[in-house]
């Protein structure tokens, strides 16, 4: 991913102290494009011990930038420090993977078979050099095209990979390579664990009267135990006790 200009302005930001950094570093005097891509270049670079947190900065940073043109002119500096505040908070938080060796993207068509298939081998370093290399030609479609029908289903990154995918859609346009290059944490755990999937429900049932039968099958799901915290815990103790095929895929007129 190419830097910026001011792509270097947050390096080093205090967690302690990032509203008094925005203050003093001038932040306020960049665009909020300028900003996003500040903290991308931050946050795009993996952790080797990718924790919740870690996993959802990305997701947190696109979401926040989506969202200020809502943020009323009165509330905008708070909302613009708390994009700082996680990339400040990221930064600090362990050490991240070293760089990957750069891989030049010659055909597109190429590009999308390769991604796919280091994915899906497990080879975490040339799914991730793939990633960058697409990040730094603007490659949204041809990420898009390797690796969507794969995040849907994976259970890895917190099962959370396909909304970052999502939110770059929304945003390429203007941060460009910025936000592609927040995808190497959601590519990388797809590598790490690319058997770790949803089972795929076969059963459909349609529902004639669907506010009834619908309270109705959800009266009937038990209470499950799962074995851990989180995502993949709570999905494989549902697999595993039979309530996706159980209840089936269900369709209201």
């Amino acid at each position: 991913m190419q830097p910026g200009p001011n792509a270097e302005i947050l390096l080093g930001t205090p967690p302690d102290r990032v509203a008094e950094s925005y203050r003093s570093r001038k932040l306020e005097a960049l665009s909020e494009t300028e900003l996003f891509r500040a903290a991308a270049h931050i946050v795009s670079r993996p952790k080797l011990d990718p924790s919740s947190f870690r996993l959802h900065a990305p997701l947190e940073i696109m979401a926040r930038y989506n969202l200020l043109p809502l943020v009323s002119p009165a509330d905008r500096d708070l909302a613009r420090i708390q994009i700082v505040a996680t990339a400040s908070h990221y930064q600090a938080g362990g050490e991240g993977v070293s760089p990957p060796e750069r891989i030049r993207i010659a055909r597109s068509s190429e590009a999308v078979g390769n991604l796919r298939r280091a994915v899906q081998e497990g080879d975490v370093e040339r799914a991730d050099a793939l990633c960058l290399s697409l990040a730094d030609a603007g490659g949204l479609q041809e990420l898009l095209d390797s690796i969507t029908d794969l995040t849907l289903r994976t259970l890895t990154g917190a099962a959370h990979t396909h909304i970052g995918l999502m939110l770059m859609t929304r945003m390429s346009s203007d941060v460009g390579s910025a936000a592609l290059g927040l995808a190497r944490a959601g590519v990388r755990s797809l590598a790490q664990a690319p058997a770790l999937n949803l089972k795929g429900v076969t059963t459909h049932r349609t529902l004639k009267d669907p506010e009834t039968e619908l309270a109705s099958i959800l009266r009937a799901v038990p209470v499950v135990s799962t074995r851990g915290p989180g995502m993949v815990a709570m999905m494989q103790a549902a697999e595993q006790a039979g309530l996706p095929s159980s209840a089936g895929r269900c369709t209201a007129f």
